[in-house]
């Protein structure tokens, strides 16, 4: 079972808080104005160190993941070109505020998805730029070159070749 960060949060705010008060000695509990600097103490301190700790295991698991994608071999196989897709996000009508009434925002994104057809019949869907999306035509035949890595498929190139 996976612990909820804002359970590590309040165990370590209670952690700092108790360090605190062994440090300066329990009698702290017997004057408010002791507990309550040590509470805002708790509760700072602890809030710092998940921030540093966080971050620190974020880094190490993001380094880990480049590495691995990295060292992961390239795959080069013959294909055909089956289908190419595009899915576009965004471009929403917002409201001014003023008599103008607003407009369309520009903010809109494409992306551009090209089918594989392997020669055992299998296909697989990548995403690829805009400038190489372009070049590939349905039926075409090539090289396929990419990467798997942890589920995750990763095009890199396409050369065109004649069928054989």
């Amino acid at each position: 079972m996976r612990e909820k960060s804002s359970d590590k949060i309040i165990f370590i705010t209670v952690a700092v808080f108790v360090f605190g008060c062994l440090l300066t000695g329990w009698s702290v509990f017997c004057d408010m104005k002791y507990l309550v600097f040590l509470l805002c103490w708790g509760v700072f301190g602890g809030g710092i160190t998940v921030g540093i700790c966080w971050g620190t295991v974020i880094q190490a698991k993001q380094k880990s993941a480049r590495e691995a994608y990295a060292n992961a071999p390239e795959i080069k196989k013959r294909v055909k070109v089956f289908q190419k897709t595009t899915k576009t996000s965004g471009g929403n009508w917002v409201s001014s505020g003023d008599e103008s009434g607003g407009g369309y925002t520009t903010d809109v994104t494409t992306e551009h998805f090209v089918s594989f057809e392997f020669a055992d019949g299998g296909r697989k869907a990548f995403c690829v730029k805009a400038e190489q999306y372009i070049l590939m035509m349905e039926g075409e035949f090539g090289e396929l070159t990419y990467k798997e890595h942890e589920g995750n498929i990763y095009f890199l190139d396409f050369q065109i070749k004649a069928q054989i």
